[in-house]
């Protein structure tokens, strides 16, 4: 989706937005496909009421005033 969208963007919008990213990246598809793998698995059968952040730190640095 992501693609599309940087696709249609002015140059240098993707990596502007990759900057921004405390990793210094967007997560790949696998990535992100990885953690539902997880959690519809049996290793994640006691997990319950969770919130999975998959945003590369940013959240992690909002939550310490950083971003």
């Amino acid at each position: 989706m992501a693609a599309r969208i940087f696709a249609k963007a002015p140059l240098g919008t993707r990596e502007a937005f990759d900057k921004a990213v405390p990793m210094g990246l967007f997560a790949a598809p696998a990535e992100i496909a990885a953690v539902v793998a997880h959690l519809c698995s049996s290793e994640a059968a006691y997990t319950n009421g969770c919130v999975y952040l998959i945003d590369g730190g940013s959240s992690a640095g909002h939550l310490i005033g950083q971003n």
